[in-house]
């Protein structure tokens, strides 16, 4: 296989390995064996706020810098996945900008979760131990197990 010589054409292809690696680990495939991007949650969000742009819906940019992804075995990029997942079904749902912000233990959603993304959150909590999803009236909250996001 041909390197890249460009490092920023090297860059777009490493990162958009990482998000090919990313959607097929939450798909059940594992493609990403070791491999563990620091800055993962940055490509991720971007793609899910493109996505939904496409669907005239709005994820908000985050509240402050995104943390970085863990190198636990595979809590990173679950706790990524499901982060992600979370968001863009979350915007889905609201009409208006969805706001949040993220730190390296809690995710905040200010918008009150629907029946639909409780059942999400909840089928999908097992596949990050530790994790816990918080539904409020007005918002909601995923609390991440030490390590995930760092």
């Amino acid at each position: 296989m041909e390197r890249v010589a460009d490092p920023a054409r090297r860059a777009e292809v490493e990162q958009l390995g990482w998000l090919f690696g990313l959607v097929a680990h939450g798909l059940g495939v594992e493609l990403l064996g070791e491999r563990r991007e620091r800055r993962g949650l940055e490509p991720f969000v971007a793609l899910a706020r493109e996505s939904l742009r496409a669907e005239g819906r709005e994820l908000a940019l985050p509240t402050a810098p995104l943390p970085e992804v863990g190198r636990a075995a595979d809590g990173g990029p679950v706790a990524c996945w499901l982060i992600v997942r979370l968001l863009w079904h979350a915007a889905r749902e609201h009409a208006a900008p969805l706001q949040w912000s993220l730190d390296a233990h809690t995710l905040r959603v200010d918008a009150a979760p629907s029946a639909a993304l409780v059942r999400l959150a909840h089928e999908r909590l097992e596949s990050l131990p530790g994790a816990r999803f918080e539904p409020g009236q007005r918002d909601w909250t995923l609390s991440l197990p030490p390590g995930a996001i760092v």
